[in-house]
């Protein structure tokens, strides 16, 4: 009986240990499977944190640089209005801004005047001085039409928009920040190249994943792939970056071939057989996919199990349910067989089997006092390396903080360097300019000495032709020698009075108010006082009066001198027997940005008028009359009106026309 049991305890030991090793196996597999996948996650979680972290680092820095860049623009903009005017302020803004942003890949520079012109830097000759209502594209897509349009809806924000690309290429994305002035409605746009700013900051990411995870042995390194689109609509994987050991374009396009398959079958865990690239052995591995939608990039990294001491010839084989079952059903009718039999015995060998467990027991223990001991230490090193990393992350913060600082500071030194060589450049212009002045005005000088020498000497010879024979002289000679004295003595002092004039308009003496011009009252007076001059030519002028009377508020005096001595230049170069024609109308001109209601007058055909193309003041060539003066006089009258003059050639003559803009009550 005793045989019996032992045989039959012996055949439930066998048969209980022959169906549970199987079971074991794949339960322990599945722990180090489900533990490996935990792992893996977690590291691409990190990676995935990692790339969220360094691309918001590129983006604060590129909105940084947009808004210094358009709120320094202005705040330039603003100074050079304020020491210059507006108008020529901003004309030299646009050209010291053209020299010192001559070129950058990154970053664009658009600076919308109210005249309706778009000022581009780096420039681009394609759409340079264009009107930006149909920059680029078409008016109803156009950004910068709607920016002019609602101003305040922009002002201060950052604003991203795509621009149709040329040459049937994909848009290009851009992103800006908007500054206004209200008041003098000047617009600075400091836009910025979303493609370039994502290659930079793909960059980046590669280098420092390269440098965090591209380090460890090549079983432990990660895949990176990129999935690129086609004009036919398909794609295919990029390798960014291979865990092989050696990167070389034949293991990228191996590596791309190897992963596209589970990439593009949409799963992200995967059990299967590959080749370890460490010692080229193919065996069992865990690989686990994430993906970064925002790039389009695919991240791999494989557990290969081999190196954990497991090892399956056949991994796709997985026991099944079934089998399962039908092992239990046979322990199961085992132990009901022996049950009986196994009941004496365990009852009777209890106290030696409680016997026998003892030292098993107190070795458990010391077993799990070990364990426990060995879970503390993990835990305290996992603390520090947390500590560690976060020491880290710290020490980059700070780092990006001060580099961030180190940056700006660097912007503002050349800013003041930029603002010096600036003041530089309008010193050498001043200086340039005064320095012209003075040598017109020295030519001015002599030529009008030698002028007024002439005709000093003229009369000095016509008195000493007198005195010699003037008692000799019939009194016909007497009269014809006095006339002429006379005529001489005339010309003299006209010529010494227009002298006068030019010189008071010139130093700012001929007092003047801003008051009303009839200019019908005023041209009827300028004729009668001229017909003189007309008459001596055998010349008239014949003025056309509009129907409707043009009333301008300028200054009456200067304007009264310059049409008064532009008559009389006329008068004195025109043709014998040239009639002149007269007409003036309304118009509108632009005067600081505004339109006002200005007066336009056109004195017909005019020879001898080339000296006006690009006259300067104190202009006198040597050995010319009076009319000179009459244009020095006539230019500086007009300019203390705010006006302006054309001359168009014609094959009849020079065409002259002369514009009035309405002044406020104090300009």
């Amino acid at each position: 009986m005793f045989l019996l049991l032992a045989a039959a305890g012996t055949l439930m030991f066998f048969a209980d240990g022959f169906t549970r090793r199987p079971l074991e196996t794949r339960h322990e597999k599945d722990t180090k499977i489900s533990a490996a996948e935990n792992i893996l996650n977690n590291e691409l979680d990190n990676i995935i944190n990692r790339i969220n972290y360094i691309r918001r680092q590129e983006d604060e820095n590129l909105n940084f640089r947009l808004k210094n860049k358009a709120e320094t623009t202005m705040q330039f903009i603003q100074k050079m209005k304020n020491e210059y005017g507006a108008e020529k302020g901003v004309e030299m803004s646009v050209s010291i801004l053209a020299a010192v942003n001559r070129a950058d890949s990154v970053f664009n520079l658009y600076v919308l005047a109210p005249d309706g012109k778009a000022h581009i830097f780096p420039a681009e000759p394609m759409y340079e001085n264009s009107s930006f209502l149909g920059f680029r594209t078409s008016e109803g897509e156009n950004i910068f039409a709607e920016i002019a349009a609602k101003p305040e809806r922009f002002t201060n924000k950052f604003i991203t928009y795509s621009l149709r690309a040329r040459h049937g290429m994909s848009p290009e994305k851009k992103k800006a920040y908007v500054v206004c002035d209200s008041q003098s409605g000047i617009i600075t746009i400091a836009e910025a190249d979303n493609t370039e700013a994502e290659r930079i900051a793909k960059s980046k990411v590669r280098d420092d994943l390269s440098n965090l995870y591209m380090l460890y042995p090549a079983y432990g390194r990660i895949n990176l792939f990129e999935s690129v689109g086609t004009f036919t609509g398909k794609s295919f994987l990029k390798t960014v970056l291979n865990e092989e050991l050696e990167s070389t374009p034949e293991n990228d396009g191996q590596k791309s071939s190897e992963f596209a398959p589970l990439i593009y079958s949409g799963r992200e865990i995967i059990l299967h057989t590959r080749e370890d690239p460490v010692f080229g052995k193919y065996s069992e591995a865990l690989t686990v996919v994430k993906k970064y939608p925002e790039w389009n990039w695919y991240i791999t990294k494989s557990r290969f199990f081999e190196y954990d001491g497991i090892h399956i010839e056949k991994p796709d084989i997985i026991l099944t349910a079934t089998n399962n079952l039908q092992n239990g059903y046979l322990i199961l009718i085992v132990f009901s067989v022996m049950g009986l039999f196994t009941l004496y015995i365990l009852i009777k060998n209890s106290g030696l089997v409680h016997k026998a467990l003892s030292p098993a027991e107190k070795e458990l223990t010391d077993l799990h006092t070990v364990n426990f001991r060995m879970a503390e230490k993990i835990k305290e090193h996992k603390e520090k390396e947390k500590k560690l990393n976060d020491s880290k992350l710290e020490l980059e913060e700070k780092l990006a903080l001060k580099t961030k600082e180190y940056r700006k500071m660097n912007e503002m030194l050349i800013a003041e360097n930029m603002e010096r060589t600036q003041q530089d450049q309008i010193l050498r212009a001043e200086k340039e300019k005064a320095e012209a002045a003075n040598i017109m005005k020295r030519e001015f000088l002599t030529n009008t000495s030698e002028k007024l020498k002439t005709m000093v000497t003229e009369i000095k010879q016509c008195s000493e032709t007198g005195s010699a024979g003037f008692d000799e002289m019939t009194a016909e000679e007497t009269a014809s020698l006095f006339g002429s004295i006379h005529s001489k003595g005339g010309e003299l002092m006209n010529f010494l009075g227009l002298i006068i004039d030019l010189s008071k308009l010139e130093a700012g003496k001929t007092e003047d108010k801003i008051s009303s011009v009839d200019f019908k009252e005023l041209f009827t007076r300028l004729c009668y006082e001229t017909v003189p001059l007309f008459a001596a030519t055998e010349s008239a002028v014949n003025i056309e009066f509009s129907d409707e009377n043009i009333v301008i508020r300028t200054r009456y005096r200067h304007a009264e001198i310059a049409f008064l001595h532009l008559l009389s230049y006329a008068a004195k170069s025109c043709r014998k027997g040239t009639r002149l024609n007269l007409r003036y109308f309304r118009t509108k001109s632009l005067r600081s940005g505004t339109l006002v209601d200005s007066a336009t007058i056109e004195t017909g055909y005019i020879e001898s008028l080339d000296i006006m193309k690009g006259h300067n003041p104190f202009s006198l060539p040597s050995g010319s009359d009076s009319s000179f003066i009459n244009i020095n006089i006539f230019n500086e009258a007009l300019k203390r009106c705010g006006g302006t003059f054309y001359v168009n050639e014609t094959e009849q003559g020079s065409l002259f026309s002369v514009v009035i803009p309405e002044l406020g009550d104090v300009q």
